[in-house]
């Protein structure tokens, strides 16, 4: 069976089997090519999704990359909307790798595509801001939403606004991925952190204290030596290696 290394391909193929009505550029088409497999791997070992879906979640995080440097070349900045959350979490992984995400940038658009998160305070500065102009922030809303489903259209075409609002909303809905992501650790916090017992800690020396610690975690791969998350870098959750299963790399 092919591991998700070897299944990394692009495809313009929309979930409900049309052809996408692509751009054809040189940088559209460098984007549809590039690969990472250790963004896939590491976005595997935080979600709980069947590897085809997480290619597919990965070259459509390309796709959103992409639109979002020819909506700033209109004037025009592009958000992530519910239904398009999980790819809004691959972009986090992806930016994890810091200087992959640099190159890729710099190679493909010529510049740092930032990521900006949308916090409270800019909720309410924007608020503000269109309250001065008379506007309220529903109906900025509504006519970002139109422009933004108008450009996807125009640059892949509409079966891709359907696959964002549609199939990745019932796909990818707020409940899917609460299941979906996967807990730090599977096993019980004393297998992971014995040291409860502060009084006993305080009494060591220095020494005894790191060669404690030493003892303790220098053997896991952020799993505590009992159970993989999120956090685990080992392969006993079946993300990686060829055999799947429970067996263990790093103990």
């Amino acid at each position: 069976m092919n591991t998700i290394i070897e299944q990394l391909k692009p495809t313009n193929i929309s979930s409900n089997g049309f052809k996408t009505a692509l751009i054809h550029d040189d940088t559209y088409t460098k984007v549809k090519e590039y690969s990472n497999p250790q963004v896939l791997e590491k976005f595997k070992d935080e979600w709980d999704f069947p590897d085809e879906n997480i290619i597919d979640i990965f070259n459509e995080m390309k796709n959103f990359l992409y639109l979002s440097t020819i909506s700033q070349k209109e004037n025009f900045n592009i958000e992530i909307h519910e239904p398009l959350l999980v790819i809004d979490k691959m972009w986090h992984i992806f930016m994890q790798f810091t200087e992959d995400y640099t190159t890729f940038c710099n190679d493909f658009f010529g510049f740092f595509l930032h990521h900006r998160p949308f916090s409270k305070t800019t909720l309410e500065r924007t608020i503000a801001a269109l309250k001065t102009e008379g506007k309220t922030y529903s109906a900025e809303k509504r006519t970002q939403l139109s422009k933004q489903l108008e450009l996807i259209e125009k640059t892949f075409g509409f079966d891709h606004v359907k696959k964002w609002y549609i199939d990745y909303a019932v796909d990818y809905s707020p409940e899917i991925l609460t299941a979906a992501l996967r807990p730090i650790f599977h096993d019980s916090e004393s297998h992971i952190n014995p040291l409860v017992d502060k009084n006993i800690i305080n009494q060591m020396s220095k020494n005894d204290l790191k060669s404690t610690i030493i003892g303790i975690y220098s053997s896991s791969c952020f799993c505590g030596g009992a159970g993989c998350g999120r956090y685990c870098t080992c392969n006993s959750n079946g993300s990686s290696g060829s055999g799947g299963g429970t067996q263990k790399i790093c103990i």
